[in-house]
């Protein structure tokens, strides 16, 4: 898609707009947890440049299983901001993009402000 040859900031606004497009009706409640979590994940890895727990997310983990993978577009926000598939976890590879986190943060505030 042509998406993702923009901008970091252009792919997040995207993919919460996608987001919010497509749940804001059907399903609100998991929405807003989805965003909540997903925001977490952003204020978690850039409040811990370099602490590298904060820079992983297991695919297999329950919480994101049922909160964030359901949801398309969801995957794609967390690789706009640096999260990398790396087979069993999504991982950010050295420092976190504190900007794009900080980017993501306020865009889903925004978002969470509204539903």
């Amino acid at each position: 898609a042509d998406i993702m040859k923009k901008g970091g900031k252009e792919q997040v606004i995207y993919f919460i707009n996608k987001l919010k497009k497509n749940y804001k009706d059907t399903n609100k409640d998991g929405l807003k947890t989805c965003l909540t979590t997903i925001r977490l994940y952003c204020d978690n890895a850039a409040k811990n440049p370099t602490d590298t727990k904060f820079h992983k997310i297991k695919k297999e983990n329950a919480a994101f299983k049922s909160r964030v993978a359901p949801f398309d577009g969801a995957i794609q926000l967390l690789v706009a901001v640096g999260f990398k598939d790396d087979g069993e976890f999504y991982a950010v590879k050295g420092c976190p993009d504190g900007f794009l986190c900080g980017q993501a943060i306020k865009f889903i505030d925004v978002l969470l402000s509204t539903l």
